[in-house]
């Protein structure tokens, strides 16, 4: 290959490396996170998908539809 093919995939290799390597080093980073993960696993445990629950409580911050959109990328 000549070198004017050769630096646009060298390029998008080290972008990809710096993009991927990121990623699996941060978990939830801001306490909010991990509440609106648990909230549609709760919806899902108990098959109520019209009251939202945190540990057992009612839990009605955000609207039903944005946690019924999360369950729904847990199946």
């Amino acid at each position: 290959m000549n070198d004017k093919r050769l630096l646009p995939w060298l390029a998008l290799g080290l972008v990809a490396i710096l993009f991927f390597s990121r990623l699996s080093g941060f978990a939830f980073q801001d306490p909010d996170e991990g509440r609106y993960a648990r909230v549609p696993q709760e919806m899902l445990a108990a098959g109520d998908w019209l009251t939202p629950t945190l540990a057992g409580v009612p839990y009605y911050e955000k609207p039903p539809l944005f946690y019924w959109l999360v369950a729904g990328t847990f199946l």
